[in-house]
Parts: structure tokens; C-alpha cells; sequence
């Protein structure tokens, strides 16, 4: 599954590549002054950003801890034998390779 994942995101690289070309694209984004920390300057765009992936961070949290697929996912993840024991279904959670 590794090297299928290399091969495939080395395939979508250079289809990239050949479909727009390897030149390095530039952008004219407007410059906003934003926050200034002593020398360090946090504009609006970073600051949506680490609001957007903070909430992320407490929507994974909350799914993994609060829901019943995050309870199996964390019991499958801990002992397979021991979630199979407590009925959770196994093969709704995970693909099995052997098949």
C-alpha cells in the first residue's frame, strides 16, 4: 500500500506538471497589515487559518470521544480481539487486505 501510494502521488505530480506546466505560479493576493508581535506580523489569512484548523482539531476530538464510531474506532485501535468480544462490528471499521 506504501509504494501504491508513492507510484500514485508521483503520477499526480507530474500530471500536474504536464497539464500546467513546472513554472512556479504567482499570485497578487492584497497585503493587509495584520497583528504585530514584536518582529513577527500575523495577518487575517493566517488568523482564519488557525481558527479553521483549531476547530477541525476539536470536531476530531469530539468525534473520536463522543460518538459511538469514535468509541469502536479507539477500542478496534487498542485490542481487535477485544472490540470483536464486545460486538462491535469489525468490518464496518476497517477494509481487511486480505481479500
Amino acid at each position: 500500500m506504501i509504494i501504491i501510494s508513492i507510484g500514485l502521488a508521483l503520477f499526480l505530480r507530474n500530471l500536474i506538471i504536464f497539464l500546467w506546466g513546472p513554472d512556479i505560479k504567482h499570485y497578487d493576493l492584497p497585503v493587509k497589515r495584520g497583528i504585530e508581535l514584536g518582529s513577527v506580523v500575523i495577518t487575517q489569512n493566517q488568523i482564519f487559518v488557525i481558527m479553521v484548523a483549531v476547530i477541525c482539531m476539536f470536531l476530531v476530538h469530539y468525534l473520536l470521544k463522543r460518538t459511538t464510531i469514535g468509541k469502536a474506532m479507539r477500542a478496534l485501535s487498542d485490542n481487535i480481539d477485544l472490540a470483536k468480544a464486545s460486538g462491535i462490528d469489525v468490518d464496518l471499521l476497517i477494509i481487511d487486505n486480505e481479500h
